[in-house]
Order: structure tokens, then sequence, then C-alpha cells
């Protein structure tokens, strides 16, 4: 990226010293050059200067925006399958295609959008390494000691990471909650037979359940937003 400015820059300086050259090197009133249009298409090719701060609000609007779009979309299918085949029948649904519905999202918003908790359901969901670990055991220790998370953003050598909290909601304790109280033996049997390694049960209302992370083209990402 600073190689791009640095050559917008020098083509700057460039045209800007043609400029000077036509206008200083014939003063004569019925010779002089009007540069009006030069001037003009050189404030066209002005940079637009942008700031870390702005890179931060603008990373944290998208990320928020698509955690949201994510977050609802799962939610709308869920519920749906709640309604068609009942609990036990969407855990099956949850198990096949809660991931590729992840996948299409990254796609329609071309980025990754990726769920980690260090409690997983099965083998596909992802355990954090690096800086999501990181992230998400720092998230882990606030809401433990009953301090509110917030999402980080993480603007790194060729990527920007969006990283947020997933809380535990009301529908989630049909799945996630406590056996016995939330989930009922038939579920229970359900996740069972779906999950041999499971987890990701044992939540309450309003705990943190894991992590969302976007993570954008740090190239792309800055270029659209000039």
């Amino acid at each position: 990226m600073r190689r791009n400015n640095l050559k917008k820059a020098v083509q700057y300086a460039l045209a800007l010293g043609s400029t000077l050259w036509l206008v200083s090197c014939d003063l004569s009133d019925d010779r002089i050059q009007d540069t009006s249009d030069i001037r003009e298409e050189l404030n066209n090719r002005k940079l637009k200067k942008i700031t870390e701060g702005e890179i931060y609000t603008a990373v944290s609007e998208a990320g928020s925006f698509i955690v949201a779009q994510s977050t609802d979309s799962l939610k709308s299918h869920l519920t749906g399958a709640i309604e068609k085949e009942g609990i036990t029948g969407a855990m099956k649904y949850c198990s096949m295609e809660a991931l590729n519905l992840t996948s299409r999202l990254s796609e329609r918003y071309d980025v990754d959008i990726t769920r980690y908790t260090t409690k997983p359901r099965n083998s596909q969901n992802m355990v954090p390494e690096g800086i999501e670990k990181t992230i998400l055991e720092a998230y882990e220790l606030s809401a433990a000691s009953g301090n509110d998370v917030a999402p980080h953003i993480e603007i790194q050598q060729e990527d920007i990471l969006y990283m947020q909290p997933i809380m535990v909601q009301p529908l989630c304790l049909k799945c996630h909650g406590e056996l016995g109280v939330d989930i009922n033996d038939e579920s229970s049997t359900t996740l069972s037979s779906l999950y041999s390694e499971d987890k990701a049960t044992g939540y309450k209302l309003g705990e943190l359940r894991g992590m969302w992370r976007v993570k954008f083209d740090k190239k792309d990402f800055i270029k659209n937003m000039k």
C-alpha cells in the first residue's frame, strides 16, 4: 500500500512540476497558457488521506453489520427448522447446514467469517489459535469477572480482523443450555447421536458462548474506502 501511495505521490509531483514549468517559461501576456484545466486534473489526482481512526471506524461498522447479518440468517434458518421439524429436527439441520451457511455468507461479502469457541460441539468447529485464541481467552476472563465484553479489531500486515463476542440468547438454550433444565431427554439423546464429543452444553442466558471473527483483506478494504 505504501509503495502505491509513493508512486502516486511521485506522479503528482512530476505533474505539478510540469505545470509550473509551463507557466514560468513564457510570461508574455498574449501567450500565457490557461492552466485551470491542469489544476483541476491535479486536484482530481490528489490522494485521499485515510487516518487510522477512520479505518477502525469503517471496520467496526462493516464487521458489526456482517455479524448481524450472519446472526440473523442463522437464527432465521434455525427458527424455520424448529417450526417445521421441532427441536430435534432443528438439531439435525444445524449439524448439516450451519457451517455451509456461514461459508455462503463469507462468499457473499467477500470476507472470511468464522465462529470460535473453547467448548466445541464437533470436530469441525474452529478451535482458536494465535491472536484469535488470545482475544477469546481475554473475553472469557473478562466475562468471568463480570465485566462487559466488546468487539476488538486487529490491523495486521495483510489482513484486518474484526472480533465480536457471542452471547447466549434465549433460542440458544434449547441446544446449548443445561441438560435436564433447558434440554430435555429426547434432545439430549439427539445431541449425543449427532455429536459424540459435544462440549457445548451447560450454558446460561447471557453467558459468553464464543466469538465471531470477520477477516478482511487489508488492501482491498482500504481501497474500497477511497
